[in-house]
């Protein structure tokens, strides 16, 4: 469903972070919205450590990651990794036109680089709060796997409802950083479309440029 908003990404901090982890192996940061990045360079890890290390040293990242971020412990936290996924779904951009170095992004194809992105509840739906939608995340907190159907939330305005799926949150928030006040502006402007549906995919304004 087409937006007359142009599109805007906290994908400057994802090439931020590689820089980084390039040296160290793996960098950890906050990210607008309620987000924590880790960005690990396979290589270099395992210049640096054994394999072993290398794993404990990159979840001690995330934690500190999320602690920054001021999500540990709040609501419900949800996650999304690039290695051996884009290839995987069609509604994904192709590793090869991010806005990174050439070098990064064939080791995010052949999975020698990977970053995961974590994510609360409580500032998804403080952000519909925002504008003036009453939101209520149905994902069950136990639930392990989630299928590209899955509804995670819900948000109302009136007699109209909206539900957003794991494939666009998946994409949007967490792979593609999306800014989430503008993403949430467009969830309001597609409530009000009568002609959306329940399931509406949102399309920004300038969305290319940020691939180009």
């Amino acid at each position: 469903m087409p937006l007359d908003i142009p599109y805007k990404t906290h994908l400057d901090l994802l090439s931020t972070a590689f820089d980084l982890a390039h040296d160290r192996g793996v960098q950890g940061m906050k990210v607008p919205g309620g987000r924590a990045l880790v960005a690990t360079d396979i290589v270099r890890g395992y210049q640096l450590w054994p394999e072993r290390e290398f794993i404990d040293r990159t979840a001690a990242e995330h934690r500190q990651a999320v602690k920054r971020a001021r999500i540990l412990d709040v609501g419900h936290l949800v996650w999304a990794r690039s290695d051996d996924f884009v290839a995987r779904s069609p509604t994904m951009p192709p590793w090869s036109i991010y806005p990174l170095s050439p070098a990064l992004c064939a080791r995010l194809i052949t999975d020698y680089a990977m970053y995961f992105v974590t994510m609360s509840s409580e500032p998804l739906l403080a952000a519909l709060d925002d504008v003036g939608l009453a939101a209520e995340w149905v994902l069950p907190r136990d639930q392990e796997t989630l299928q590209p159907d899955e509804v995670v939330l819900r948000a109302h305005r009136g007699t109209r409802t909206i539900e957003l799926r794991w494939a666009e949150m998946q994409r949007r928030l967490l792979l593609e950083m999306a800014d989430l006040p503008m993403w949430a502006e467009g969830v309001s402007r597609l409530i009000d479309r009568h002609d959306s549906g329940p399931h509406p995919w949102q399309s920004f304004s300038d969305e290319w440029k940020v691939w180009a």
